[in-house]
């Protein structure tokens, strides 16, 4: 049986990894949230400008005008759309690294069940390498007596720890 150790390395690891890919997704999403707020800027001095000299443009100057802020629009959409797939890829990315620590979280509770029916049948290092059991210096068994009422009652008993 393996080691409670890797599991505990591969959570590091994985943690490790995590972290800049969500720090790198974070600083995007604000950079481009900068771009946005930029724009958006932009795009009220164009407003302004078209409507302080709406009278004196022609309608050539007008519709251009126009087209420009519509571009500035479609480029904040653009960015805005890129903002929710890196927030998407995000929380792909956490939520990714959630189901894989539920699922060594239920490999690891399966194999200390294990374990625990091992030391209740006796077979108290069975599937153990040595690191396991240096672990436990000392080990607690519980042992069942029936007192003079008849009751079942469970007694702790403390063994010698075991030197390998």
């Amino acid at each position: 049986m393996a080691s409670s150790q890797p599991y505990l390395e591969h959570f590091l690891d994985n943690l490790e990894n995590l972290s800049p890919e969500l720090t790198r997704n974070f600083k995007l999403i604000y950079e481009i949230d900068l771009r946005v707020h930029n724009t958006l800027k932009e795009i009220e001095k164009l407003k302004k400008e078209l409507i302080g000299n709406f009278k004196s443009y022609d309608q050539q100057t007008k519709a251009d005008k126009m087209k420009i802020i519509d571009k500035r629009y479609e480029k904040v959409k653009h960015f805005a759309d890129e903002k929710v797939q890196l927030a998407n890829q995000t929380y792909e990315l956490v939520d990714k690294h959630i189901r894989r620590l539920d699922t060594d979280l239920a490999k690891f509770e399966a194999e200390l069940k294990e374990r625990s029916s091992h030391r209740r049948s006796g077979d108290l290092f069975e599937g153990f390498d040595s690191t396991d059991a240096s672990i436990s210096a000392h080990n607690v068994s519980t042992t069942s007596t029936t007192s003079l009422d008849g009751k079942r009652k469970k007694k702790k008993v403390e063994q010698p720890p075991v030197i390998m």
